[in-house]
C-alpha cells in the first residue's frame, strides 16, 4: 500500500513481487504470513480486490520492461481465488496490447488449493511459470499444527499439477542437519519419469529471525552435496533442471 502513497522513482523494473494477500491456509511455525481466519481478516490487511490490483498495475507498468515479471505471491496467493487472476490477467493484457509491451506473469505457491478450477490460471496466466517450496524432513510445514496433513495435501496437489502438464519448480532449504535430503528430493523428482519436476537447492542463510545464530551449513557441506548431484544428473540425463547447477553451466557457456 506504500506503493499507493509515494511517488515512484523513474527506473527501469524488471520483477515485480505482488502480495496480494498476507494470509495463509497453513500455520508453519517459521512463517511470518499469519494463518487465515475469521479473526485475522478483520483485524490484519484486506486482501487486494480487482480495484487495488489495477491501481498498482496502473503505476508499475508503465516502468516494467519488455520481457519482464510480475510475480504473484504472498501468503498464499491462491487464497484469492481464480477469478482474480482471470480479471487482473484481461486487464493486463489489454495495457500490454494498448502499449505494445509485454510482460510475463508468474506464481509462488504451496499448491494446496489446486483444483481443476485452477487449469486455466496456470495455462493461460501464468502459463506454467509457477513455483513451490517443500521441506523434505516433512516436520517444519503444518496445516491445523499437523505436519501429515500439509505434506499429504501438498503431494496430492502436486500430482495433480505434474497431471495437468505443469512443471512447477520445487525449492528446498537445507541447513548442516538435513543436508543429506537433497538426495531424497532427487529421488523424488526423479520417480515421476517424464513428469519429473525442477529442482532447486538453496542453502539456509540464517536471515530475519534467525538473524545472527551463526552459519547454519558449511559451505563445504553445501558443495559436497552439490557435486554428489551432478554426478547423479549427468549420469541419469532426467528431464528437469537442477538449480544451482543449471545456472552454473549458463555462466560457463557464457
Amino acid at each position: 500500500h506504500v506503493l499507493l502513497q509515494q511517488p515512484i522513482q523513474q527506473q527501469t523494473i524488471y520483477v515485480v513481487i505482488a502480495k496480494a494477500t498476507r494470509f495463509c491456509n497453513a500455520d508453519c511455525y517459521y512463517c511470518s504470513s499469519p494463518p487465515l481466519t475469521e479473526k485475522s481478516l478483520k483485524e490484519g490487511e484486506p486482501m487486494w480486490d480487482f480495484a487495488t490490483f489495477k491501481k498498482y498495475f496502473d503505476k508499475v507498468f508503465p516502468l516494467m520492461v519488455e520481457g519482464s515479471y510480475w510475480i504473484w505471491h504472498g501468503g498464499e496467493p491462491m487464497l484469492m481465488g481464480p477469478k482474480f487472476y482471470l480479471e487482473a490477467y484481461d486487464y493486463a493484457l489489454t495495457q500490454m496490447e494498448k502499449f505494445n509491451k509485454y510482460i510475463n506473469f508468474s506464481m509462488q505457491s504451496n499448491l494446496l488449493n489446486y483444483n481443476e478450477k485452477w487449469y486455466p490460471v496456470f495455462s493461460e496466466v501464468i502459463k506454467g511459470s509457477l513455483s513451490t517450496s517443500f521441506d523434505p524432513d516433512e516436520v517444519s510445514r503444518t496445516v491445523k499444527g499437523n505436519p501429515e496433513t500439509y505434506n499429504r495435501l501438498f503431494k496430492k496437489a502436486l500430482d495433480k499439477v505434474l497431471d495437468d502438464g505443469f512443471r512447477p519448480m520445487v525449492i528446498g532449504v537445507y541447513n548442516e542437519e538435513n543436508a543429506h535430503l537433497m538426495h531424497k528430493m532427487y529421488d523424488w523428482s526423479l520417480s515421476k519419469g517424464e513428469q519429473g519436476f525442477p529442482l532447486r537447492f538453496n542453502y539456509c542463510n540464517p536471515s530475519g529471525r534467525y538473524e545472527g545464530t551463526g552459519e547454519a551449513i558449511k559451505p563445504e557441506t553445501y558443495g559436497t552435496k552439490l557435486i554428489e548431484l551432478y554426478d547423479r544428473w549427468i549420469k541419469d540425463v532426467p528431464p528437469f533442471t537442477i538449480t544451482p547447477l543449471d545456472q552454473m553451466f549458463k555462466k560457463v557457456l557464457d
